[in-house]
Order: C-alpha cells, then sequence, then structure tokens
C-alpha cells in the first residue's frame, strides 16, 4: 500500500445568503481539476442541524471528489458556526429557510467554479438527510438524490424518537395540542409526490434518533406515487453508546460503497452487488435522463457496466467448421434479467457475468483507452468489384470469422458473385466487433443483419475461453466520464479487464486465459 495518497484540494466560499445572513460552505474539488472544464456537482449535506461543515478531512467528499466531481458542503441557518441568531433561526422553520441557504450556495459556487448543471446530485444523513428530501420535494436541479436517515415524518420524530417530545421546542407546541399543521407543513413526507429524481433512501434498523418508519414512509411515498426509489436498511444500531465500534464496520464502508455507485451510476435501480446491494443514480449520463426506458450501457468508474433498458442476456457459444475454422455463433443459456442490472468488467467476480463487488477490494485498471472517433475515421478501406471491406483492427475480438476459405480480405477483392460472395458476407456479418463491415458498392449501404438489442456472453471453446459481451442492435455504451461512445450495431465490451483498448475488446482473453463457468 502506498504510504501516501493525493487528495482533493478544498477550500471555504462564502456567500450573502437571504435574510441578511453571511454563509459559507466548503468545496472539494478532484484531483487535476481543470478550472476551465464543468464537473458534476454532488452537495454533501451536514447533519445536526446543530453542525458546521468545516475545512478538514472528511472520506465521503473524498471519495466522491477521487471520482471527477466537484463537492460542495453547504453550512445553512441551523448550524452552529456563525452565532447565536443563525442557530436560533431555524425555529418553526426547519426546510425552507435553510434550504434556501442552501440554494443560495449553490448559486455563488456556480459563480466560482464550473458546474455540468444537468449533473447535479444531493446527498446527507439524518439532518442532512432531511434537507436532501425537502430539497427534492421543492427544487428540481437533481438527477440523483441520497436520503440517509431522513427526518421525514415531524410528527414520527416528535412521537418516535429518543428527542421525543424535546421537539416541541423546535416548533410552537406539540403537534396534538392544535399544532399539528406546522409538523406536517415542514416534513418532507408532505412534498414526496413532487419528486423528479431517482432517490436512494438508507436507515437502519435500530436509529432511536431518526426512526426507520420515516425512511419507510418516505419510500411508499414515492412509490406509490410512481416515483423511482430504493430503500436499503442496514441491520445496526444508529446511535448506540459512544457509535459501538462493532456497528461502524458493517454500516459505514457499505454506506459510502453504495453511496458511490448511486453517484455514478444510471438512472433507476441497479443491481449492483447481486443480489446483496442495489443503487440508484446517473450522474454519469450527459444525455437527457428522461428517457429512464432508453437501452444504454454506462461504465462505473473503475467498476461495473450497468445495463438499463430490459436488455435481454443469453450466452452465445462460437461454433466451428470440421476444420476448427469459427462459423456459427449457438445460442446458450438465456439470463432472467430486471429493467437495470450489472455485468463484471474487471474479470474477476464470483457471480459472472454479473457483479459482485469485487472491483472495489482488488486491484485493477478500469481506464479508458479506446478512441470516441466514429468507425469510419478509425477503419481503412479494401476495395473489391461487388463490396468495400472497412476494417477498423483495433477493434478485433479475436473471433476468428474472418479466417475462413482464405481471408474475408482476400476474398472480398476477388467476390464477383455466387458462393464465394456470400462466404464474405457471411464472414464480415459474423465479426461480433463490428472491426469488419462490408458496404455494396452499388448503393453504398452498410451490409449488416439485423440484430434486435441485446447482450450476449461469448464462449470459445476452440481456445478454451470466456470472451467479450457481444452488445448488439445499437445500445448506446457512456464512458465513466460521461462521454458517450458511437451507437453501433455490433460491439463487443471486454469482460477479462485486461483489454488495452477498454471498454473494447482487443482478443486478450485468449492470452490470459480468461474462464468462467458458463461455456
Amino acid at each position: 500500500m502506498p504510504k501516501t495518497v493525493a487528495l482533493g484540494r478544498n477550500e471555504a466560499i462564502d456567500w450573502n445568503g437571504p435574510n441578511g445572513f453571511h454563509e459559507y460552505g466548503v468545496v472539494t474539488y478532484p484531483l487535476g481539476y481543470n478550472p476551465a472544464r464543468a464537473y458534476p456537482l454532488v452537495l454533501y449535506i451536514h447533519g445536526g442541524p446543530q453542525y458546521a461543515s468545516e475545512r478538514s478531512f472528511g472520506s465521503f467528499p473524498q471519495l466522491i471528489a477521487a471520482h471527477d466531481y466537484i463537492v460542495f458542503e453547504p453550512n445553512y441557518r441551523g448550524s452552529d458556526n456563525l452565532g447565536n441568531a443563525y442557530q436560533r433561526a431555524i425555529y418553526n422553520d426547519a426546510g425552507d429557510g435553510p434550504v434556501k441557504d442552501v440554494m443560495a450556495g449553490i448559486a455563488a459556487l456556480d459563480k466560482h467554479v464550473k458546474i455540468d448543471t444537468k449533473r447535479i446530485g444531493v446527498s446527507g444523513w439524518s439532518y442532512g438527510g432531511y434537507m436532501t428530501s425537502w430539497l427534492i420535494g421543492h427544487y428540481h436541479i437533481w438527477k440523483v438524490a441520497i436520503s440517509g436517515a431522513a427526518v421525514n415524518d415531524q410528527v414520527d420524530e416528535y412521537a418516535l424518537s429518543d428527542g421525543n417530545v424535546t421537539g416541541a421546542y423546535s416548533y410552537k407546541d406539540s403537534p396534538f395540542t392544535g399544532n399539528m399543521a406546522d409538523y406536517v407543513a415542514q416534513s418532507p413526507l408532505t412534498y414526496a409526490a413532487n419528486v423528479t429524481c431517482p432517490v436512494l433512501i438508507l436507515s437502519d434498523v435500530g436509529d432511536a434518533r431518526v426512526p426507520i418508519t420515516e425512511s419507510y414512509k418516505m419510500y411508499h411515498a414515492l412509490i406509490d406515487n410512481g416515483k423511482t426509489a430504493e430503500f436499503v436498511a442496514y441491520p445496526v444500531r444508529a446511535l448506540p453508546k459512544r457509535y459501538r465500534a462493532r456497528n461502524r464496520p458493517l454500516r459505514r464502508p457499505a454506506c459510502l460503497f453504495r453511496s458511490l455507485s448511486e453517484v455514478r451510476t444510471v438512472g433507476g435501480v441497479v443491481s449492483l452487488w447481486n443480489p446483496l446491494a442495489s443503487a440508484v443514480g446517473l450522474l454519469v449520463y450527459s444525455a437527457d435522463m428522461a428517457d429512464t426506458n432508453a437501452s444504454k450501457i454506462v461504465i462505473a468508474p473503475n467498476g461495473p457496466y450497468l445495463v438499463s433498458g430490459s436488455v435481454p442476456l443469453n450466452v452465445e457459444t462460437i461454433g466451428t467448421k470440421a476444420d476448427g475454422g469459427s462459423w456459427t455463433w449457438e445460442p446458450g443459456q438465456t439470463f432472467e434479467t430486471k429493467e437495470k442490472y450489472a455485468l463484471c468488467r474487471c474479470g474477476q467476480s464470483a457471480t459472472k457475468p454479473y457483479c459482485d463487488g469485487t472491483h472495489a477490494r482488488v486491484e485493477w485498471d478500469g481506464k479508458e483507452t479506446a478512441s470516441h472517433k466514429p468507425f469510419v475515421e478509425q477503419a481503412k478501406t479494401i476495395d473489391g468489384p461487388l463490396m468495400e471491406l472497412q476494417d477498423a483492427d483495433v477493434l478485433c475480438a479475436f473471433a476468428r470469422f474472418c479466417d475462413n476459405d482464405g481471408t474475408i480480405w482476400q476474398l472480398v477483392t476477388e467476390a464477383t458473385g455466387g458462393e464465394k460472395e456470400q462466404t464474405t458476407i457471411h464472414e464480415g456479418v459474423s465479426c461480433p466487433s463490428g472491426r469488419l463491415v462490408l458496404r455494396n458498392k452499388a448503393t453504398d449501404a452498410a451490409i449488416e443483419p439485423e440484430l434486435a438489442q441485446s447482450i450476449s456472453v461469448t464462449e470459445d471453446p476452440a481456445k478454451n475461453s470466456g470472451g467479450p459481451l457481444w452488445v448488439r442492435g445499437g445500445i448506446q455504451v457512456i464512458g465513466q466520464d460521461g462521454q458517450a461512445y458511437e451507437v453501433r450495431n455490433r460491439q463487443t465490451l471486454c469482460r477479462c479487464g485486461k483489454s488495452s483498448n477498454k471498454p473494447f475488446c482487443d482478443g486478450t482473453h485468449v492470452d490470459v486465459d480468461f474462464h468462467d463457468s458458463l461455456g
């Protein structure tokens, strides 16, 4: 392990907030921050509310910033860092006033740095969870939210929490003595129907400070109103005496991993630790996120392929001729898939083809090195009498359909009709990676098979190897930096984790003896 770790730089920024308050928050920058570039933003709102965000080390802000996000930790009225009047200004104004402070902070930050306004997420725990739930019910700039142990129902907080009736001192009186309207009006639950972004709700089953009932209520309110939400409960006590250490090793790493997955993945519920965990997210999308049913593959930073759109998944095995040449695709097992799921990219999952979280525990390099240039700009052309062959050799997945009866490069120059023409076409359209594309010279049209949108886990028994993911039918692939690759009818994604042309396969799976239990 390295003795030192590079951290994101942080600084305080200040702004003039509503009601005459002068406020400040903390900004953490990604490594290699470029002020000329627009970055996605994650709000991390402190709890309390009698607490404050200061310039110091924070594991969550640094974790998120390390994956190329700006993290903003705004202080708000109720915080204990700007005097008694500022702290007491939250009296009977639990949500609206503090949230206006936060929104003023975002406006100030937008003048200070370049923000990708299509990719803003909000998160917090306890009162930070309350702020998150309130923000998403009142403002609609968010693309994803993580609401942890949130005070979603002020009546439950009064009646069931360990703070109990002392909550009355934050309002005018008990909710049961004619003051119910204030409690309801200041409960995020009341505004659940207004939420427009996917929400991940986290809670502890033994939380005495913020009872889990409040998370259950918010989850059901969102689902009943047709919203996208997932609720995860951890079987621990949230605030035991002195934060007993036996609870923290279970919850904190799990929450951090799940939250990071939330921030960087695809809109909707994505099965991430099949079946142990799942997450909601969409910040890595630069496309219009309203189209949640479109088939997409989003590459998580140093993580799995996150598939959305109910894409069918099966096994396809390379069948050979008598001489051993690749000739057919033989369909095999069909997997039962959900609307969204995650496929292993590191090559080391124990539940292939699905991701099981192993990528977070092992050393591997998931950096993408492939070009974003269109296929035609990467391909060279071989001319023939009837067809021309476009060949981008960097995309070769070593399926070897091109090597029969002489090679396709020879065949295309000789084919003038009949069997030789048919063999040339068969070899071209059987290439899973789309390295090879034949074009009819008379019409200038690509000769392409009609492929429904689907993904196949390929197997190559002739080489005793598992192969890449064969992505078919024009499924959008979006890189971990949010940049989309060209949409193509055929392409292959690396599954062994060793390709030098990630995310695409380069045939390395054969060299490294990549195996799974599917072939």
